[in-house]
């Protein structure tokens, strides 16, 4: 059977569509979590606290929204009370009799998901580790005496006694402790195709006798045995407690109803009893497009809680329902209780004004035999059909589907209930998928206006221009008195030591100390290299002349010196300014103002450059007299006589070591003590002028568009003009998701047409 959703180009375009509402979904999620930050900073403050969103919720009306647009797909779900025949019911429509486990006991035990593919393929996911834990006492269901975690699977194995009372219990949380203590090695075990079975169901496969094929065993102990008997491995044995670890199991198969991006799922019973897969059914009914549920028997208390479950599912569950009498069969010998049986089912436990377009009467049994084309299909159907000859019925649609169902053309009504999906999906799945996506978004975009009220309607009414302006020029004016504080604070506090904070003297202290260390180690290396200067031409091998030598290497130690005290000393200066303004980012305020505008944070640059070099020319001017000053080396007496080249060095390092140090911190370090400080504050005091003068020039690029519509302003510098703004920046983004969405909107209607 060839089916074809739509034509391929029209596919397309509702495939693009599909993404254009999920990126539509994403931007309203990050709208709404920015709305909740901004509620919380205080912003709002009249009716923000009244939205709520949580991006963390899979249950929340957006992020199922999302969920549902993520992939481009249709998703029917059959679910229903265990064993109403909906797997084979899905077999048969799929045109694969044999595709999942059918039997008299009930074996959809995981949620199944059928992919089109063009070769057959399976892949099952267990639940997280962690959570299989969770499941256990899910399955379980009693009071365990002690809790069952990871550390205890050891115990539990061994003694299951001493977590649970009753022998049923304890042999199945031994048997789960087992599988757990196997948990990397049953995730990572390849499954076949044709393994399937076990882990849709449970049970085992063996090998054929002749290699041929799979012979599938169910999971009862009767065919356990029989499955151990014909040399089945008992660790691959899949039991109850292996399937309640299992979290979904995906096959792909070549069946034509699963063209254009149609995926079936098979769902456990709604009256299974289990915590975790009533989770799973919940969500994916809420996502599935259409639910086939199925029933079998008329007045069946189960067929009534699986409606009653469904109903409590699903918001618009009648729009995506079909409903489905399964196993007519069963009535052969009293066809009038097939019609109380249609009545109840249809019109007391769905609802009397349920579509009976949506309602079937089938038998996937006999489709399934007609499929096969077994060797008892025409006996069987000739019964089944010659069974409702005589019946007579005054509710037409009843009796339209007896007479499709007894058909030779469609042999237990299977066919026609696989047209009536297949048009259902091609002309309302899609409509209806869109309207429920679209209805959330309105109603989260209608909250978020409500919420931003009063401000909403104001501020769409205000100048954006002049609002920016307001805040950038707010904004600026922060900046500015914080380059004078700064600079106040460093000439003062620091470069004056007013109020007691750490100060240009103190550092110098630390600062010129370490030098003192230094000025010895320079002089010993400068010693310790070979000496440049040679004895006399006249006497090649006699007495180096010290004071020659001597005077020729304090020119060079004199330079070394002032280079190492200059860059201590202003390299400190620097450091610590530069660390004020870290402090207060003033860098990355300058570059948020003029982003639009870069050519004042380079002049900004540049200036400040200048102050560093300013500080560096002053402290050279202050320090290079006295180091002019320094004497040489043949003004040491002591050096007034002729030395061994073996005792040379010694001689130098010894006197030079004596000497100089002391001679630097009488003279040099006095003198910058006393009145560094008075430079360094002119300097400062220079550099303060030019930058306000400069500031000054940069306040009116603020106002040109390229500056205004580049700029960023810091949420710490939101107060007045620029709270403002932000709150009217929000508005307007809200605003402009009002106009996508209604751009969306337009778009479905002209899909849909």
């Amino acid at each position: 059977m060839s089916v074809t959703l739509t034509p391929t180009s029209t596919f397309d375009a509702l495939e693009t569509y599909f993404r254009d509402l999920h990126r539509f979904g994403l931007r309203l999620s990050d709208e709404s979590v920015k709305f909740q930050q901004q509620v919380r900073q205080g912003k709002f403050s009249e009716r923000g606290p009244l939205f709520s969103y949580d991006q963390n919720n899979p249950a929340h009306v957006l992020n199922r929204s999302i969920d549902i647009t993520r992939s481009f797909e249709f998703l029917v779900a059959f679910t229903g009370a265990f064993s109403s025949g909906k797997s084979t019911l899905l077999n048969v429509l799929l045109d694969d009799p044999d595709l999942l486990p059918a039997s008299a006991i009930p074996l959809t035990a995981v949620c199944t998901v059928i992919r089109y593919g063009r070769e057959p393929g399976i892949r099952v996911r267990c639940a997280g580790f962690e959570e299989c834990f969770e499941r256990v006492r899910s399955y379980i269901d009693r009071p365990f005496k002690k809790p069952f975690t990871p550390d205890r699977l050891e115990e539990a194995t061994s003694r299951p006694e001493n977590f649970l009372d009753r022998d049923q219990n304890r042999k199945s949380l031994g048997e789960f402790a087992r599988l757990l203590s196997r948990y990397g090695e049953i995730t990572r075990r390849p499954v076949t195709f044709a393994e399937r079975f076990p882990f849709t169901g449970g049970g085992g496969v063996t090998m054929t006798a002749d290699d041929s094929g799979f012979r599938y065993f169910v999971p009862t102990p009767g065919q356990e045995q029989e499955y151990l008997a014909a040399g089945g491995d008992p660790g691959l044995w899949v039991t109850r407690e292996w399937l309640a670890l299992i979290r979904d199991v995906t096959l792909w198969t070549d069946s034509p109803l699963l063209h254009n991006n149609i995926v079936f799922l098979d769902l456990p019973g709604l009256n299974c009893r289990e915590d975790y897969h009533r989770r799973a059914i919940h969500e994916y009914c809420n996502m599935a497009d259409c639910i086939v549920v199925t029933a079998f028997q008329p007045g069946n208390q189960a067929d009534e809680d699986v409606v009653e479950n469904f109903r409590s599912l699903s918001a618009n569950y009648r729009e995506k329902l079909f409903f489905v009498l399964n196993r007519v069969d069963q009535f052969q010998n009293e066809p009038q209780e097939l019609v109380r049986s249609f009545d109840y089912l249809t019109r007391d436990c769905i609802g009397q004004t349920f579509p009976v377009d949506r309602c079937f009467l089938t038998s996937a049994y006999l489709a399934r035999e007609g499929l096969l084309r077994s060797r008892e299909f025409d006996e069987n159907l000739e019964r089944f059909a010659s069974s409702f000859q005589a019946f007579g019925t005054t509710t037409p649609v009843v009796g339209d589907l007896i007479r499709r169902s007894t058909s030779r053309e469609d042999p237990g009504g299977v066919k026609h209930f696989r047209d009536s999906l297949h048009a259902f999906l091609r002309d309302r799945a899609y409509p209806t998928k869109i309207g429920e996506v679209l209805q959330n978004y309105e109603n989260v975009i209608n909250s978020l206006r409500d919420a931003a009220s009063p401000h909403y309607d104001e501020v769409l009414r205000m100048d954006r221009r002049e609002l920016l302006l307001r805040s950038a020029m707010t904004y600026f004016s922060s900046v500015e008195q914080m380059v004078s504080g700064l600079l106040y604070r460093f000439k003062n506090d620091y470069l004056r030591g007013a109020n007691g904070a750490p100060n240009l003297s103190q550092d110098l202290s630390h600062v010129l100390e370490r030098a003192h260390q230094q000025i010895r180690q320079s002089i010993v290396k400068v010693f310790n290299q070979p000496i440049p200067t040679p004895p006399p031409r006249d006497e090649p091998v006699g007495e180096f002349d010290l004071r020659r030598v001597a005077d020729d290497a304090s020119v060079q130690l004199r330079r070394e010196f002032q280079e190492l005290i200059t860059s201590s000393v202003v390299g400190l200066v620097r450091n610590r300014f530069h660390d004020q303004l870290n402090r207060l980012q003033l860098r990355e305020h300058i570059e948020n103002l003029f982003r639009g505008a870069p050519q004042w944070t380079e002049r900004i640059d540049r200036l400040l450059e200048r102050f560093e070099f300013m500080l560096r020319h002053s402290f050279t001017c202050k320090v290079r007299v006295q180091f002019y000053r320094m004497p040489g080396g043949r003004d040491l007496r002591r050096l007034d006589r002729g030395a061994s080249s073996v005792d040379m060095k010694k001689v130098l390092i010894q006197v030079f070591s004596e000497f100089y140090p002391d001679w630097i911190y009488q003279n040099v370090y006095t003198e910058i003590q006393n009145g560094l400080w008075l430079h360094f504050f002119l300097d400062t005091e220079e550099f303060d002028t030019e930058l306000r003068k400069l500031l000054g020039e940069s306040r009116a690029a603020i106002t040109s568009a390229e500056v205004l519509d580049r700029m960023k302003i810091p949420e710490q510098f939101g107060d007045g003009h620029g709270d403002l703004w932000e709150v009217a920046t929000t508005c307007k983004d809200i605003e402009r998701l009002v106009q996508e969405y209604e751009t969306l909107k337009s778009r479905a209607a002209a899909t849909q047409e």
